[in-house]
């Protein structure tokens, strides 16, 4: 199942998807980030994280879902914690 990320963090996720999913689901949820070293953008390792439904709500033709995640080792925290901390830089203009 393919789904659109509206919110992440190290402890959570909110995200659109076609299906109703039910709350007390349990997912297995596989991230695929991006890097840029030395100019040039590559895929990391995929990182995969169990994760509880928490709420399931009709938002326009598809449902909006927020999960929490579940026993996150503390390899899969780092990974999260860096990709969530790298995307809220500020933007710098040149």
């Amino acid at each position: 199942m393919e789904a659109t990320t509206i919110d992440l963090s190290t402890i959570g996720l909110s995200f659109l998807s076609e299906h109703k999913i039910p709350i007390w689901s349990k997912l297995l949820l596989k991230f695929i980030f991006f890097g840029s070293g030395s100019g040039a953008l590559h895929i990391v390792k995929p990182v995969e994280v169990e994760a509880e439904v928490k709420t399931c709500l009709p938002c326009e033709d598809r449902y909006r879902l927020g999960v929490c995640f579940k026993s996150l080792d503390q390899e899969r925290r780092s990974q999260l914690s860096r990709f969530v901390g790298a995307s809220l830089r500020p933007y710098k203009e040149f």
